[in-house]
């Protein structure tokens, strides 16, 4: 899922780069800029959860080596500087979207300004009308309150500009681009009464219909779009990996904690409790893992008692009923004193003890 998300931020940030920075104009750097790092945060965020894939299969089978246990932390301090860089780039960003859609908005004030003085800013916004089918900055009257035209584009003694005048002192008309025409209006567009004379009358009589002609959204919201959508995505994309990157980390020290007591509970394929900060923690019957152990020991202790105790009464018994044979006689003081005599003549006459005297002997 982590490997997913970071790819996607990675892809959408290439995306943003190739398709949408190259129509914007002063903006252009500050896109590129936020979404090259959000490019290579991406690719940083594939390759921590590809490593990390490694690390916990290491949790699983080597969880008695010391050099697990040095890997997941220092795999577990990269995700948690991980995560506050995401919330660095997350707040980073939406500051820079507040400037960005500034900037396009003094972009746009400055090429309506230089409509007509720069054959570049003429380009531009034509593209931008045409393309998103809007006119303005936030409607199309911002081309009637902005000055783009001077002495030297209009006739100021013509009649029909002096009737259209909108304001005293500077050079307002109701005069839009050509690329604010809406492409599916059936009729012609009335977008310049200057140039179109003979139904000048229509922006008096019928002021709708040139209203209809024409597109009346602002190409601000529209070319702030692609963007807006990019930020919302990429904080809901960092949402999910800090939410995610902090639920990896508890996963991973359970697992490794877990495989770890298995190996000391002598049962690695069993079911063993895990900790998170402390090596307190309880697993069957609210015992820790060193009640666990001592357990295991006193339980095998027990065990070894057990079989020793065994053993030496089968012992006891096979010789009582050894001794209880009819052919043991028993020795008494009358029969040891006759056995010392004849040792004492087997001693001189080298005359032999009785079998069966010796083997009383020895039981006795």
């Amino acid at each position: 899922m982590q490997v997913l998300l970071g790819a996607i931020t990675t892809g959408w940030s290439i995306y943003v780069i190739a398709a949408i920075s190259p129509s914007l104009y002063a903006e252009k750097p500050e896109v590129d800029f936020v979404f090259t790092v959000t490019g290579m945060y991406g690719m940083f965020v594939v390759i921590h959860y590809l490593v990390g894939m490694k690390i916990c299969e290491k949790c699983i089978y080597k969880a008695h080596k010391k050099s697990t246990k040095r890997h997941l932390l220092f795999w577990c301090l990269v995700g948690c500087n991980t995560i506050l860089n995401i919330i660095i780039l997350a707040v980073v960003s939406v500051k820079i979207y507040k400037h960005i859609g500034r900037s396009m908005r003094h972009s746009l004030e400055k090429g309506i300004q230089n409509y007509l003085a720069s054959g570049k800013w003429k380009k531009m916004i034509d593209t931008w009308q045409y393309k998103h089918q809007c006119c303005g900055i936030d409607d199309y009257n911002d081309w009637y309150q902005l000055t783009w035209m001077d002495k030297y584009h209009v006739d100021v003694n013509n009649r029909i500009a002096q009737s259209l005048k909108l304001s005293q002192e500077k050079l307002h008309f109701p005069v839009v681009p050509w690329s604010c025409c809406r492409i599916k209006f059936p009729m012609q567009c009335l977008h310049d009464p200057l140039q179109q004379a003979q139904s000048a009358h229509l922006w008096k009589e019928q002021p709708k219909l040139v209203v209809e002609s024409i597109n009346t959204d602002g190409c601000l919201n529209k070319l702030r779009a692609p963007i807006r959508e990019s930020m919302i995505g990429l904080l809901i994309v960092c949402i999910l990996l800090v939410v995610l990157q902090i639920a990896i980390i508890i996963v991973s020290r359970l697992l490794y904690t877990s495989s770890k007591n298995a190996i000391i509970l002598r049962n690695p394929e069993g079911e063993s409790p895990g900790y998170i900060l402390t090596r307190g923690c309880t697993g069957q019957a609210k015992r820790t893992i060193s009640e666990l152990v001592l357990a295991i020991h006193t339980s095998k202790s027990g065990a070894q008692d057990s079989d020793s105790s065994k053993k030496l009464s089968f012992k006891k018994s096979t010789l009582r009923k050894f001794i209880s044979k009819s052919s043991i006689r028993k020795m008494t003081p009358k029969r040891f004193k006759k056995r010392a005599k004849n040792k004492k003549g087997h001693d001189s006459n080298e005359d032999p003890v009785s079998t069966e005297d010796e083997e009383a002997l020895m039981l006795r």
